[in-house]
């Protein structure tokens, strides 16, 4: 440490005024004692080092380095600390200053979501028009304009397409002239699109377009230097269009009212109308009225139609209907026209009250009006079991409730045990277990195989146990738990409980002296020094091995002796 002090002391005096001469006469004396200082710095950072102690902002980061060689103080992978390594973050410059990270965002860019440390200087102050040349100086918009920022200075608003500025005036009212529509200012500021005599000129898309005509006029000759020169709203010749010419229909004169050849005006020639249309039509006078059963003697003059009939128009008067073929009139009223279907209706086949003969839930059909017996089909709900051909007795058997013949002649419904099948609709129904049974085993091979009457582990219902108690069995009677005529299994019970408590039948009695067979039976001790046992519910009194009762008391039997031969 006093080379560090001497080399010191020697810049210190350094900073006199400095003859080179002498400097150049002693450099190599000077060199000397650098070297000697450095050697110093490094053998005192190496003690440091040694005794755990830095020199201030210095660290030692590197193990495998002697020394105290990290400048914290700087050092942007080591500020402040080993290993504290300052963030890298876009378009900013990150420098240690003092042990401190410290970030500054590059030239062009700001922070000006105040987020520097997630995303960096994020925003181009150069062209950004929120945040030109520093953050939130926005440049000022203009209606239908566009402003932008051009290294980091606001430029002059841009019109949008089909906007210009016409009243020179932008920062006013922006882009106030829609010159994409404006006849006035069509494309451009003063371009007037041309006006024409009776029509509408407009402006599209930034260009004059074609002349429209008002209502009732057009430009027939297409010249548009006199407009649209054609009364097209009354001109026969041009009527409602250029070249539309009325046509006269015979017997007719057409004339041309508000754009429309009035055929309504048009007089028909005996024995004929327009019918079809409250103005002429093409066909003019199209109807002929003494023929037509829909305007028989005049338009709309309908001949009374009825169903499945025909009716004429004679000399311009209706005459009597005519039932189609296949079809009568049976019940003599043309209110309802030929109501009866005689081509195959049973009840009039062929003709009206020609009765097919009928079968017991069957039906003989009628076929284009004759009884077809060899196509006999039975009514919904009903099947002809007993013969091949159909017997007298019709379709005798019913099969939409019938478990033997359910749906079809002899499909019997499968029978389980104590269950009860049944048909419904022709189906065969799912069985029904009967009171007291359930299918717990969702299996129907074995029925209704659980009694739930009786069943503890199925009381009532599938799966409904009754509660079970330790060395006792709670009874089912008639579906339900009888929790007030438990019993205790055989050799336990209930002995410390009026009721039955959470412990159940406590108590094993067959080989527990102290209830022994019952509760509270005690096995009685009449013979001093005795054993007492209970098995299988009897109580046992004995001597220990070796003893024999004497009296009131077990004696050994040697000892018994030895008292006796005295």
């Amino acid at each position: 440490m006093d080379r560090v002090s001497a080399f010191s002391r020697f810049l210190q005096a350094g900073r006199a005024p400095v003859d080179l001469t002498s400097v150049m006469a002693n450099s190599h004396a000077i060199l000397l004692v650098a070297a000697v200082t450095l050697a110093a710095i490094f053998i005192g950072t190496a003690e440091a080092k040694k005794n755990n102690v830095c020199p201030k902002w210095y660290k030692d980061c590197n193990p495998r380095k002697p020394g105290c060689e990290t400048r914290v103080e700087r050092d942007v992978n080591n500020c402040g600390d080993c290993r504290y390594k300052c963030k890298t973050l876009p378009y900013v410059w990150t420098k240690c200053v003092g042990g401190r990270c410290r970030y500054t965002c590059k030239a062009g860019r700001g922070d000006c979501d105040k987020k520097i440390w997630r995303n960096g200087c994020e925003t181009n102050i150069k062209n950004d028009a929120k945040n030109c040349g520093s953050c939130g100086k926005p440049c000022k918009q203009v209606g239908n304009a566009v402003t932008s920022c051009l290294n980091g200075k606001c430029r002059n608003p841009v019109c949008k397409s089909g906007y210009a500025n016409c009243d020179k005036n932008i920062w006013s009212n922006g882009c106030e002239t829609r010159v994409a529509k404006d006849v006035n200012n069509c494309g451009a500021c003063s371009n007037v699109c041309k006006q024409v005599a009776n029509a509408v000129t407009s402006c599209r898309n930034g260009k004059c377009g074609t002349p429209v005509c008002k209502a009732g006029w057009s430009n027939c000759d297409a010249n548009w230097e006199n407009g649209c020169e054609t009364p097209t709203s009354e001109d026969p010749a041009n009527c409602g269009a250029c070249s539309n010419v009325c046509t006269q229909y015979p017997n007719a004169v057409t004339p041309c009212r508000s754009g429309t050849c009035d055929y309504g005006s048009i007089t028909c020639k005996a024995g004929f109308n327009n019918c079809n249309s409250a103005v002429m039509a093409p066909d003019g006078c199209e109807t002929e009225n003494l023929s037509d059963a829909n305007n028989c003697g005049a338009c709309y003059n309908v001949c009374k139609q009825v169903a499945n009939a025909v009716t004429s128009c004679q000399n311009g008067k209706c005459g009597e209907p005519v039932c189609k073929a296949g079809w009568s009139n049976c019940d003599a009223n043309w209110e309802n026209g030929c109501e009866t279907p005689t081509s195959e209706d049973p009840a009039n086949c062929g003709a009206c009250s020609n009765v097919c003969t009928q079968y017991p839930n069957a039906v003989t059909p009628c076929r284009s009006g004759s009884c077809d017996y060899g196509n006999i089909t039975c009514k919904a709900g009903f099947n002809n079991c007993n013969s091949a051909v159909m017997a007298p007795d019709g379709c005798e058997t019913e099969n939409l409730s019938d478990a033997n013949n359910c749906g079809a002649c002899y499909n019997v419904c499968q029978q389980v045990a104590n269950a009860v099948t049944s048909c419904q609709n022709g189906k065969c129904g799912e069985p029904v277990c009967k009171a007291g049974w359930s299918n717990c085993d969702a299996n129907w091979e074995n029925g209704c195989e659980t009694p739930t009457s009786e069943d503890p582990a199925n009381c009532g219902a599938c799966s409904n146990v009754c509660t079970q108690y330790p060395n006792a069995v709670t009874p089912c009677r008639s579906g339900s738990c009888d929790y007030g005529n438990i019993t205790c299994k055989a050799g336990f019970n209930n002995c410390n409980s009026a009721v039955m408590a959470p412990d159940g039948c406590e108590t094993e009695n067959l080989s527990d002296a102290n209830n022994c067979g019952a509760c509270y039976n005690v096995c009685p001790k009449t013979l001093e020094g005795s054993e007492v046992s209970c098995s299988q519910g009897q109580c046992n009194e004995q001597c220990p091995f070796g003893q024999v009762p004497s009296g009131n008391k077990c004696v050994t039997v040697g000892f018994e002796l030895q008292t006796n031969g005295e």
